[in-house]
């Protein structure tokens, strides 16, 4: 088959490469292909070609992990277009192509539900189309494309319609949970890990749209899923606008691995690539960051570290720096409303906001509608801007839209920092030094008594965490991003990390 083409194509896991990215909305449309052929040839009453099916019930056990519970779809590669639609559309045919030819008794819920937040999203409209609530401003802006998103959700509407007939229901029920939901999902060549269980959906991807993306939460919960960034820095310099995700980054050492329950993904990206400002000017490799993120195997809780540090030998001007940086959607799906629980008590975010501003709640946890937690466990603090104090978190709100690269969600975003505007940075400063706990499913009460800190390391290059799971057993997070062995004592056990190693482990 491989002789037949040329270009993007699948990987060995069955990733799928497109516009650089993992991409898995073009994994779906794949399948939407077979999809239509399986339907017209079966009304037409024609032979069905023995290739049709060719892999794609394999392609669906894997695919199927990163479905919402309602029928979202997990991006945990990125997104480079318009959340909830376009790639998203095409899951609709999809999933009755799996219910009729695989017998599949979930796959008719799944497109039950899709088409449900797809009726809520066209009653919110106010003219009879079904994306003006959120996407009106692309009708003058952009009338092609918004015309494309129009179409894509009128054609797959259609395709139900015609093929919903055909379909002949799973004889058998849907009681037992899924067998293929559960478990991990790695494609080394994208540097992407994905674990998901009934309580946690967790991953990891290098290779992602703009480069770097985390995801832990409910699966049942794809409200509170926006891709870009999420949980990772937020470093621009001077010359970047952030229109282009990913153009002035470069991977450098990228790693994923998994271990029952969980996953671990470590690393490096340099930031700040051939930057271009006006009047000639340029400017290239003007920090590094390292990451290291995990997913502990008690069903609930992942780890993250971050540490951002500027060149050596240049000064340079940022003009965004965010640090943990969990986004949270807070957009029509949600109802415009997000309770937010923290040391100061219960408010409640309307959206969007009069105006751009930053919240500072004055406490190292934050609870997002009794569903998702996130702890800070430490703040280098070097580095917070003028007033802010180490290891309390903040909300960045924005008063547009600012989800993906036509802007179609409203996003709050929890951060140790949110700093924009010029600001000079002086050579090998530290800009980033975090850890921190997400916790998928858990209660502000849970959050507020999560149990969890740093460890105590004098290496330069190697932080650490530690943490108590929903388990009720201690975990540790090391990590050592320098380049020769570093000896460590974790709670009274000695451990050496090699150079560009990371460990996760109960202890």
């Amino acid at each position: 088959m491989r002789e037949r083409h040329v270009g993007p194509n699948f990987f060995p896991h069955y990733a799928l490469d497109h516009h650089g990215y993992l991409n898995v909305g073009y994994m779906v449309i794949c399948v939407s292909n077979a999809a239509m052929l399986h339907f017209d040839l079966k009304q037409a009453g024609l032979p069905r070609p023995e290739s049709l099916d060719w892999h794609q019930d394999d392609l669906w056990r894997r695919l199927r992990r990163f479905i919402y519970d309602d029928g979202r779809l997990a991006r945990f590669g990125g997104d480079s277009r318009v959340r909830y639609a376009y790639c998203q559309e095409y899951l609709l045919p999809s999933l009755l192509y799996r219910a009729d030819r695989w017998q599949d008794p979930f796959a008719l819920e799944l497109a039950a539900r899709q088409v449900a937040w797809i009726e809520r999203e066209h009653r919110a409209s106010d003219d009879g189309t079904f994306y003006a609530a959120r996407m009106g401003h692309m009708r003058d802006a952009n009338p092609h494309y918004y015309t494309r998103l129009e179409s894509d959700r009128a054609c797959v509407l259609a395709m139900l319609l015609n093929y919903a007939p055909l379909v002949e229901p799973p004889n058998h029920p849907s009681a037992a949970r899924e067998a293929t939901l559960e478990g991990t999902w790695i494609e080394p060549e994208h540097g992407a890990v994905l674990h998901r269980c009934p309580t946690r959906l967790a991953s990891f991807s290098w290779r992602a749209y703009g480069l770097t993306q985390a995801i832990c939460q409910p699966p049942d919960a794809s409200d509170l899923g926006e891709w870009s960034l999420n949980l990772c820095p937020v470093v621009r310099f001077l010359g970047d606008d952030g229109s282009r995700p990913g153009a002035f980054r470069r991977l450098e050492r990228t790693h994923v691995g998994s271990f029952e329950g969980g996953l671990l993904a470590w690393g490096s990206v340099t930031e700040g690539v051939d930057v271009r400002i006006d009047e000639g000017a340029r400017c290239t490799d003007q920090a590094l960051t390292y990451l290291a993120f995990a997913a502990l195997p008690d069903g609930q809780t992942c780890l993250g570290l971050q540490y951002v540090v500027a060149a050596p030998d240049r000064v340079g001007y940022t003009t965004t720096l965010k640090s943990v940086h969990l986004n949270v959607p807070n957009d029509l799906f949600n109802g415009y409303r997000r309770r937010i629980y923290s040391a100061r008590g219960e408010q409640t975010l309307t959206s969007p906001p009069r105006q751009a501003e930053v919240l500072e709640l004055d406490s190292r946890w934050v609870n997002v509608d009794g569903k998702l937690g996130l702890v800070a466990l430490y703040d280098g603090g070097d580095c917070c801007g003028a007033g802010r104090r180490s290891n309390r978190l903040c909300i960045d709100r924005a008063a547009r839209r600012r989800g993906g690269r036509y802007h179609s969600l409203y996003t709050d975003e929890v951060c140790l920092q949110a700093e924009t505007g010029p600001m000079r940075r002086l050579p090998g400063e530290t800009l980033v030094d975090a850890g921190f706990a997400v916790l998928s499913g858990a209660d502000a009460a849970q959050t507020a008594a999560f149990e969890g800190g740093p460890l105590d390391i004098a290496h330069p290059m190697v932080r650490g965490v530690w943490a108590v799971g929903a388990d009720g057993r201690r975990y540790v997070l090391l990590v050592n991003w320098g380049d020769t062995p570093a000896p460590v004592d974790a709670f009274g056990r000695a451990v050496t990390l090699p150079p560009d190693q990371a460990l996760c482990k109960a202890l």
